[in-house]
């Protein structure tokens, strides 16, 4: 763990801990032990572009690119020794994205399945303290078209990173 004293930071081989995580995201995780609450201060954000664009291969290695530059991307949120959540950061991460095909379907078909899988991932939630706090799917609609989700825990992004890491993406 950290010594509050030096003010430094320890590497616990997989992770680098940073120290205590704020009030508010100790408020986030408090959120989390309820059934219901798992979908509660999850952002999904919906980007739709040309396929060449979103292609899978291409967003892979921009997300691994953000996720290097960006701890926030491989924080996990956990538990020190007096209970107290801290702020654990991977020195690497894989990159939690999937795809799936649409390609076959009707727009109106996509559109529904798009929603149903949007209402499902909500209601699955993230849990930042078991893992890293976000995922992406990218949907392939077909015709050059694809659109991804980018799901993520508010407790580790605000809406102004949520717009940097979009522009850096």
């Amino acid at each position: 763990m950290r010594d509050g004293s030096s003010g430094g930071t320890l590497d616990f081989g997989r992770f680098t801990d940073l120290g205590p995580a704020t009030d508010a995201q100790a408020a986030f995780m408090s959120a989390l032990h309820g059934e219901d609450d798992r979908q509660a201060h999850i952002e999904q954000i919906l980007v739709d572009a040309p396929a060449d664009v979103l292609e899978l291969g291409r967003l892979e290695t921009a997300w691994q690119g953000l996720a290097r530059r960006h701890q926030t991307l491989r924080t996990v949120l956990c538990l020190g020794d007096t209970g107290q959540p801290r702020l654990c950061v991977h020195d690497e991460a894989g990159v939690p994205l999937s795809r799936i095909d649409l390609a076959e379907r009707t727009p109106e078909d996509q559109d529904d399945a798009v929603e149903t899988f949007l209402r499902r991932d909500r209601r699955d939630g993230i849990d930042p303290t078991m893992g890293l706090g976000w995922r992406v799917v990218l949907f392939d609609l077909g015709d050059g078209r694809a659109r991804m989700l980018w799901t993520i825990h508010h407790a580790l992004i605000d809406g102004t990173s949520i717009e940097i890491l979009l522009d850096e993406l």
